[in-house]
């Protein structure tokens, strides 16, 4: 599938004064988010597959296309360096990855490091979160490289790599914010629902990320979550909208 950016900038040389005042990641800068080589990042923006500009001679990438891009590079088929999550991400499933004592209905943080810092503790007061600062650490060092708003209103925090013995087991935490929450990248439109993935091995994590991302495009689920009070009603929301996928699955399938 071929990512289709927007007045096919990915196919033109732009000159360098036009993002005089926009950070752009280089094709290392890339590689090292994407966990591919520098080499196959060039080849996918070349053929059009990586959204990215051409500032003179030299490929450069905006933060917020990649974003996007990342979450649901398993169905595009590009070549990570380890095992890319497989297309029937259906296989996890996300409700089953959530517990009412993970949900916080009422974010009350206005920032993005006060929000990260609540879920966090949150976490760590429930006993499912070992060193609680390292890992505030490693998500807050992800979105120094990239910010997770990834959708109009809705943020994934994650490290950039699977973080081993820190749970027992994976889970999502969820949190609502009924204000919303200043979230760089959220283009003037504050984050008011969090998905914050704790998976212990990459193949969970790409696969928790792909079926969230999934939920995201076919669901109403942000809509309905945010009308839900309780944690167990938005755990609820969730399931229902998940059982939506398994049906639509079916009827195609069929």
């Amino acid at each position: 599938m071929h990512w289709k950016a927007s007045k096919g900038i990915n196919r033109h040389k732009m000159s360098s004064r036009q993002f005089k005042h926009e950070r752009l990641l280089t094709p290392r800068e890339t590689a090292d988010y994407l966990r591919l080589n520098p080499r196959t990042v060039t080849r996918l923006a070349r053929e059009g597959k990586l959204p990215g500009v051409k500032v003179g001679k030299r490929w450069r990438f905006r933060r917020e296309e990649l974003a996007g891009w990342s979450l649901v590079r398993s169905g595009d088929g590009a070549e990570s360096e380890f095992e890319a999550a497989p297309s029937t991400a259906s296989a996890i499933s996300i409700t089953s990855l959530l517990r009412p004592d993970l949900v916080i209905p009422d974010l009350k943080a206005v920032d993005k490091p006060g929000a990260l810092c609540e879920i966090v503790s949150h976490l760590v007061d429930v006993g499912v979160l070992r060193e609680g600062q390292l890992f505030l650490r490693l998500l807050m060092e992800r979105e120094d490289l990239m910010s997770t708003n990834i959708a109009e209103g809705v943020a994934v925090p994650h490290p950039r790599r699977a973080v081993g013995g820190m749970f027992e087991e994976s889970f999502i935490a969820v949190a609502i914010s009924r204000r919303g929450v200043d979230f760089a990248g959220s283009s003037g439109v504050g984050v008011r629902v969090f998905f914050l993935i704790c998976a212990n091995d990459d193949r969970s994590h790409l696969r928790i990320l792909a079926r969230i991302s999934r939920l995201l495009r076919e669901t109403p689920v942000v809509e309905r979550m945010l009308e839900a009070r309780l944690g167990e009603e938005i755990i609820g929301v969730v399931a229902v909208c998940e059982e939506a996928l398994h049906e639509d699955a079916g009827l195609i399938a069929g």
